[in-house]
């Protein structure tokens, strides 16, 4: 399950990144 942590966190900024680059584009 130590895995699961950081792909969680992963998940969540790349959704962020997604998320927000285009609005800001």
């Amino acid at each position: 399950m130590a895995w699961t942590t950081p792909t969680i966190v992963e998940i969540c900024i790349g959704l962020e990144i997604n998320g927000y680059l285009p609005a800001e584009l």
